[in-house]
């Protein structure tokens, strides 16, 4: 409500972005689709972890987040997502998940200086905010699979 408030009138959101007629099924499907063009080699050992935790977790990510959501490149690229994440995820302290889409936003295109500048961003932006990380922010791998 308080983005709302704030938000000038012409940038305001009148309509659903989304088709909410698209079948499940389909979204399940685009979402395994995009899952395994983001996560490469390892979208099945990432998958599995998801499913592990709590099979619902696995079948949100799937079909809900990566189906309707990152899905969607209306407005934006797979490696702007990644990138957009990779920010997020570095001021939640959560290194698992930045070293996935650190590499899954190198998958997307994005060169290994534009994902070192996202990075060290990041870490500034969040330093400036309080974040404090029990374990550091992991570094780009150069190489990805």
């Amino acid at each position: 409500m308080a983005l709302h408030e704030v938000m000038p009138e012409e940038l305001r959101d009148t309509k659903m972005i989304r088709d909410p007629t698209i079948p499940i099924e389909r979204m399940d499907t685009r979402g395994t689709e995009v899952f395994k063009a983001m996560y490469g080699n390892t979208g099945d050992h990432v998958q599995g972890i998801l499913d592990s935790i709590y099979p619902d977790l696995g079948w949100f990510c799937n079909v809900i987040a990566y189906g309707f959501i990152y899905g969607d490149e209306t407005y934006l690229s797979q490696m702007e997502k990644s990138l957009t994440m990779v920010a997020s995820l570095v001021a939640s302290d959560t290194p698992r998940q930045i070293n996935w889409h650190l590499a899954n936003a190198r998958r997307g295109g994005a060169t290994l200086e534009e994902v070192r500048a996202i990075r060290e961003i990041s870490i500034l932006v969040s330093e400036k905010a309080g974040v404090k990380w029990k374990s550091g922010v992991p570094e780009i791998e150069v190489e990805v699979n």
